[in-house]
């Protein structure tokens, strides 16, 4: 989705205080994608965000590297966010089942884009 603010790495660097925003009037759907650099067992995904009525993802599909293809594990999952202020909110989306993977891609198929952008402050998988 490219970068309008911050650095991609942010998302992934084990601090809400960071954060990533893409350029204004960005087109969806986007993804990000983490390299996890183990496959590891994950059975859900955290997004940490401020402003989240703003540039909060709202609707996302979540998918995972099976070592040649991706595989879509919970499709257009819906995400609400309570306020629009520099308090971090999060929001957990559990998979259907845990599965073992090396990688993993947010699809970002729709979000609040009161300024054009969308942004998040961080990923995390457990």
């Amino acid at each position: 989705m490219g970068t309008g603010q911050g650095a991609i790495a942010a998302v992934a660097d084990g601090s809400e205080a960071t954060s990533w925003a893409s350029p204004v009037n960005v087109t969806l759907p986007g993804s990000i994608t983490l390299d996890l650099r183990t496959v590891r067992r994950i059975g859900a995904v955290t997004l940490a965000t401020h402003f989240g009525q703003g540039q909060g993802f709202t609707r996302v599909d979540v998918q995972t590297w099976d070592g040649s293809a991706w595989t879509t594990r919970l499709a257009d999952a819906a995400i609400t966010w309570n306020s629009n202020t520099s308090t971090v909110e999060r929001r957990t989306l559990t998979l259907p089942a845990p599965v073992d993977t090396s990688q993993l891609r947010l699809v970002v198929k729709a979000a609040n884009r009161q300024w054009g952008n969308v942004a998040v402050n961080e990923l995390t998988v457990t």
